[in-house]
């Protein structure tokens, strides 16, 4: 720990530091981390360009492929045109209307078209190939940029892990509330889950344990009076919150058993949350492991009541506690 900002009893408001560690380790982290975003976006710039010029590319000799087609169709065209002339001039040949030159002539026109039409035929063959090489470029050039944005992904998740582990370095209050239970100062070394602090929050309730049998008029939403023993003839008011579904017994740590199939019949006792409906001032401090006596009103008319003598105020932090329970009407001893 190298900062320590409060201290024993001190209120805090939510959002006001605590303490920190040292945050090096985890800024070097933050840095290199960093440093691999950035490494990882202009690798997939470069992997974009290179896809974007193979499009270009695929374009190209698609054009090209287009041209020499359009070529070969129309040397297939002069060649079947050169080759019907040849038929009919061998014909006019043989009954001496053309003259053995003009037949000459005619042939190796025909010779030359057919020549060309083959030469043709191959550039488009070559272009068909070029044009199937150069999608298949263009897929590879994909892939690529995809991993390559893939691998951006990554790196930002572990540069947020790695951040949100530098955020721990600085520890802020949760809620507004008073410190105690401060078992660390600056220079201590701090272990994982070590608890170095507790924090009593403002708001408070009771958790009375009462018994299965008192239960039966008792709801939600019924008045209560709080007596503390720390501050005898003052009385807090508040209300039932809810009614646990379930013994206190049942939800401990070690529940009991019957294992062996004798049954005793044991009154249980129930957990009870009672809320405060006031404001409590600064001149009375509540918090966990303080006795006090609530008084839970079932009969607004004539007032009876149940109450209940435990052994703690519990406060939101969540603790629990119990104690001795009796029942009586109200203005009886």
């Amino acid at each position: 720990m190298i900062a320590l900002h409060v201290n024993d009893n001190q209120l805090v408001s939510q959002g006001d530091p605590l303490f920190e560690i040292d945050p090096r380790m985890y800024q070097a982290a933050v840095s290199q981390d960093e440093q691999t975003v950035i490494a990882d976006e202009e690798k997939a710039a470069s992997q974009q360009a290179s896809y974007e010029q193979s499009v270009t590319h695929v374009q190209t000799v698609k054009a090209i492929f287009e041209s020499t087609k359009a070529s070969t169709e129309q040397a297939r065209a002069s060649a079947e045109q050169l080759n019907d002339d040849l038929a009919r001039n061998k014909a006019l040949a043989a009954t001496g209307v053309i003259s053995a030159q003009e037949y000459d002539d005619s042939s190796k026109s025909t010779l030359a078209a057919i020549a060309n039409l083959n030469s043709k035929a191959a550039q488009q063959d070559s272009a068909t190939a070029y044009e199937a090489e150069a999608g298949k470029q263009m897929q590879s050039s994909k892939a690529q940029w995809d991993s390559a944005k893939a691998a951006i992904g990554e790196a930002q998740a572990a540069l947020a892990q790695a951040q949100l582990q530098l955020s721990y370095t600085r520890v802020v209050a949760p809620v507004t509330g008073l410190v105690a239970q401060r078992s660390v100062n600056p220079g201590d070394y701090l272990q994982v889950g070590q608890q170095v602090m507790a924090l009593v929050p403002a708001r408070v309730w009771i958790t009375a344990n009462f018994k299965e049998t008192q239960l039966r008029h008792m709801r939600p939403g019924q008045p209560a009076e709080i007596r503390v023993d720390a501050y005898p003839g003052h009385i807090l008011h508040g209300h039932v919150d809810s009614i646990q579904a379930g013994s206190g017994a049942r939800f401990s740590l070690l529940p009991p058993e019957n294992a062996t199939g004798n049954f005793v019949k044991v009154v249980q006792r129930v957990p009870v949350k009672i809320v405060l409906d006031e404001t409590v001032d600064g001149s009375h401090v509540l918090g966990p492991g303080m006795s006090v006596e609530p008084a839970v009103i079932i009969e607004q008319s004539a007032r009876p009541a149940i109450v209940a003598t435990i052994v703690a105020v519990v406060a939101s932090a969540g603790l629990i506690a119990g104690g001795f329970m009796m029942l009586r009407r109200a203005g009886t001893p």
